[in-house]
């Protein structure tokens, strides 16, 4: 109906909205804060940007699949307190319409945001992987996979809880106990033509404290 349309539409216009604003914002982070990863190989302008618009457009699916249910949840509040302030709402029920009628609509988005979502994980992901693996250094994907990397999973009191090697395409799959907290595991690569690196499960680096390591707590 008319009335499906609009509430649809307006649902729509708040989740593109937000879905721009944070997407744009996680961009703007990530540029802030690893610009010259980019620049690092690339001095000409074009070459930069082209990188940029490469890694962050891989990385849109990722980002869309983080913050989805988030954005849908705001959209679908925004659009019933937008309704309700503009004493749209109130018009509806006074005219004999009961709030699930209304709500209907809403529902109906969020179950069609959660089917993209769901597409998104699913199908656009796995196909993306190669490219959401590269590298801030390496976002025309040129650089090669190493070989034989000594990985291991590290929890509470630096245990051991996993370990191998990465393989011809520079992979490794590691078993991890169920009960393990994911926020205290560290996952510790070292390589003999790399700098050994520290990072946490979300791929962020792990900064030492450099008191405690000399000194303990």
């Amino acid at each position: 109906t008319l009335l499906d349309r609009y509430i649809l539409r307006s649902a729509a216009i708040n989740y593109l909205i937000a879905l721009g604003v944070m997407m744009g914002l996680y961009i703007v982070l990530d540029l802030f804060f690893n610009m010259d990863e980019f620049t690092e190989e690339n001095e000409a302008l074009g070459s930069v940007l082209a990188d940029i618009a490469s890694y962050d457009g891989s990385n849109l699916f990722r980002y869309f699949a983080q913050l989805s249910g988030v954005v849908t949840l705001f959209a679908c509040m925004a659009t019933l307190a937008r309704m309700r302030k503009a004493n749209e709402l109130t018009a509806m029920l006074a005219s004999g319409m009961s709030l699930y009628r209304v709500a209907a609509p809403v529902l109906a988005f969020g179950i069609l945001t959660t089917g993209l979502w769901v597409l998104d994980t699913e199908v656009a992901i796995p196909e993306l992987a190669p490219k959401l693996a590269r590298r801030h250094d390496d976002a025309r994907g040129e650089k090669p996979p190493v070989e034989g990397a000594e990985v291991r999973v590290l929890g509470e009191r630096a245990a051991v809880l996993a370990e191998g090697k990465t393989d011809a395409f520079g992979v490794a799959g590691l078993p991890l106990p169920v009960d393990a907290d994911p926020a205290k595991l560290v996952v510790s690569v070292h390589s003999d033509r790399l700098n050994p690196r520290h990072l946490r499960l979300d791929g962020t680096n792990v900064v030492e404290e450099l008191r405690e390591r000399l000194y303990g707590s």
